[in-house]
């Protein structure tokens, strides 16, 4: 091999140096992409965090001080952006209030709502029950013509499944109530008022307010109503139950989770699980286990 063929084979040196210096661009190359992918895949997994709150919810609210009466209430969230949702409230016959809120990575919402007729400020804090359904439970300040309140709010999105139809369980049914923090027993009855497939509307008449102190001093002109708590619930195909609702003490929140029992042929013979009862402060009131025996 002469010496020119020789030079030309190898390359001159400035050659060889750029030969050598492209696994290293590579390799630099490389370790960008990695770095942009891991970037790209973090903004994802961000954004999977934010909660998914569109969807119906029926919900339940106790204005006032003087024997308030729990009354049906309804949300409807129809758009969502990142953490930015819009959409309607219903109340009684107002006009619907146009809704706008934010939601934080603790799940505590902050939601205005304004009609020609009435204008509302809600806090809520949301939670996520599995298979479609979630809660929404905080307080809810609503003025029209003049005249305004204030109260807890409780609201119910059902399971993307829909289990039993409740319509066929409209009646009285008994229940036990027992308390975590002393161990009290409480019978009570479940009275359910509505039903349709996977959703319920019910009075647990006889389950007292377990507040005897309160933790929270009461309003001014509170007056005591009934004891009769008024939830909305919600159960899957799977089994899985829900509940929320208003107490019969005031800003009390009651939530009930648990699994409903069938026989063979998929009919609901028992409603158990846990209990809370909250102040809308965010206070522990009550907490414990409960079992409904459905009539048949």
């Amino acid at each position: 091999m002469n010496r020119r063929f020789a030079t030309s084979f190898r390359g001159s040196a400035s050659e060889r140096t750029a030969r050598e210096a492209l696994p290293r661009r590579f390799a630099c190359f490389a370790i960008c992409l990695a770095w942009l992918a891991m970037l790209a895949a973090g903004a994802q997994a961000q954004t999977s965090k934010v909660q998914q709150l569109w969807g119906d919810y029926f919900g339940l609210t106790q204005l006032g001080v003087v024997e308030p009466v729990p009354t049906e209430i309804g949300l409807s969230i129809e758009i969502q952006d990142n953490r930015r949702f819009s959409g309607t409230l219903s109340y009684l016959d107002l006009e619907d209030l146009i809704v706008a809120g934010t939601i934080a990575k603790s799940g505590r919402c902050q939601i205005t709502a304004d009609s020609e007729e009435a204008r509302a400020k809600i806090h809520l804090d949301w939670q996520d029950h599995g298979g479609g359904a979630a809660t929404l439970t905080g307080d809810l300040t609503l003025s029209a013509d003049g005249v305004g309140g204030s109260g807890p709010v409780a609201f119910l999105r059902p399971f993307d499944e829909p289990g039993s139809d409740w319509g066929r369980q409209v009646g009285t049914h008994d229940a036990l109530f027992t308390s975590d923090l002393d161990g009290d027993e409480v019978s009570a009855v479940l009275e359910i008022a509505e039903g349709a497939r996977g959703i319920l509307q019910a009075t647990i008449d006889g389950w007292i307010d377990p507040d005897f102190e309160p933790v929270v001093p009461d309003p001014p002109g509170w007056v005591d109503p009934d004891p009769q708590p008024v939830v909305v619930g919600a159960s899957s195909a799977g089994g899985s139950f829900v509940a929320v609702g208003v107490g019969s003490g005031a800003n009390q929140i009651v939530t009930l989770t648990g699994a409903v029992t069938t026989d063979r042929d998929g009919q609901p013979l028992a409603i158990s699980g846990s209990y809370v009862i909250e102040h809308t402060a965010g206070v522990l009131i009550d907490a414990g286990t409960f079992r409904v025996l459905l009539a048949q």
